[in-house]
């Protein structure tokens, strides 16, 4: 069972939301309708939110949160089912890939002791917000490489 506060929700949550989001669309080269854009991120935000207190092993609540954003994918941004289950995986896999980098560079650049670090809730969301920074600028590059095409 994972856990996140309400300030981890609000710091971490609605930024990474948004950009999951967004990412669905850039792959899916969609463009964004505001509406649908928000509705998406913010039941996004409400279906998996709870599915981090869920008594299952660590991996099944992404996968169920991947499902989750196939089901928005294809009934809120009118995705194809192939599509939508593209792109949704490619969204968490960049996300997990930007985490891994975040993780690295804190241990091996910064000399962060992780154990220590995540016992407090705050420190660990401003700790993970990088992530979300750099999975934005990962999500800005290809969105610029895929509208040159």
């Amino acid at each position: 069972m994972l856990n996140l506060s309400v300030a981890g929700l609000i710091i971490f949550g609605i930024p990474e939301s948004l950009l999951v989001i967004w990412s669905v669309h850039v792959f899916a080269r969609k463009e964004i309708n505001k509406r649908d854009y928000f509705l998406s991120s913010i039941l996004l935000l409400i279906g998996g939110w709870p599915v981090r207190f869920l008594p299952v092993f660590f991996g099944i609540h992404i996968i169920i949160n991947i499902f989750f954003l196939i089901l928005i994918s294809i009934k809120i941004i009118k995705l194809s089912v192939t599509k939508a289950i593209s792109c949704g995986l490619i969204a968490f896999a960049c996300r997990a890939a930007c985490d891994l980098i975040n993780l690295v560079m804190l241990i091996k650049v910064f000399n962060v002791d992780i154990e220590k670090a995540f016992t407090n809730e705050v420190i660990k969301n401003l700790y993970g917000l990088p992530s979300v920074f750099i999975y934005g600028c990962i999500i800005l590059l290809a969105n610029r490489i895929i509208k040159r095409r």
